[in-house]
C-alpha cells in the first residue's frame, strides 16, 4: 500500500483577500501615523529675527532694510513668490518698495527647503500654522 500525500490548497480567492486584510491591520497598527499636512498655501510674514514688523533684515554702513510686511506663497507645483514691502534707509534717504522674488519650494512640514532665483537657500520647517524659514538674512516667521 503506498501513500500519497496530499496537499490541500486555500481557494485561490482567499489570497488577495487575505493579502489586503495583512495591508490593513499593518497600515492600522502604525503609530504615530498622522493626517497629510498640506504645505502649499499663502503665509503671511509675522517676524524677522524675533522682531515683529517693522524688522531691520540687513545693516550696513549706509543704511538698513526693513522688512514692512510680506507674504510667501507656496503652490502646488513646487513654485512659490515672496512678496515683501520693503523700506530701504540709504545715507538719510527713504524709499519703499515691493520686491517679489520667485522661489521654488520642497520637502515636508519637518524639512522645509526654498530656493530662490539668485541660489540662496533657506530651510525651515511647518508646525501647526507656522512657517519658520532660515538663511543667510535670519530667521523669518510666516503665519497661515
Amino acid at each position: 500500500m503506498s501513500r500519497q500525500a496530499i496537499r490541500v490548497r486555500p481557494p485561490h480567492f482567499l489570497i488577495p483577500v487575505a493579502l489586503v486584510l495583512a495591508v490593513g491591520l499593518l497600515a492600522g497598527c502604525s503609530e504615530g501615523s498622522s493626517e497629510l499636512i498640506a504645505i502649499e498655501g499663502t503665509y503671511t510674514l509675522e517676524s524677522v529675527n524675533g522682531m515683529s514688523l517693522p524688522a531691520v533684515f540687513e545693516e550696513s554702513e549706509d543704511g538698513t532694510r526693513e522688512a514692512l510686511e510680506g507674504q510667501l506663497v507656496l503652490n502646488d507645483d513646487a513654485t512659490c513668490e515672496q512678496i515683501t514691502e520693503v523700506r530701504a534707509t540709504l545715507d538719510d534717504m527713504i524709499q519703499t518698495e515691493t520686491v517679489i522674488e520667485p522661489c521654488l519650494w520642497s520637502g515636508n512640514p519637518e524639512a522645509l527647503e526654498v530656493v530662490w532665483e539668485d541660489e540662496r537657500i533657506y530651510l525651515g520647517a511647518l508646525l501647526g500654522d507656522e512657517l519658520t524659514l532660515s538663511g543667510n538674512s535670519g530667521v523669518w516667521v510666516y503665519i497661515r
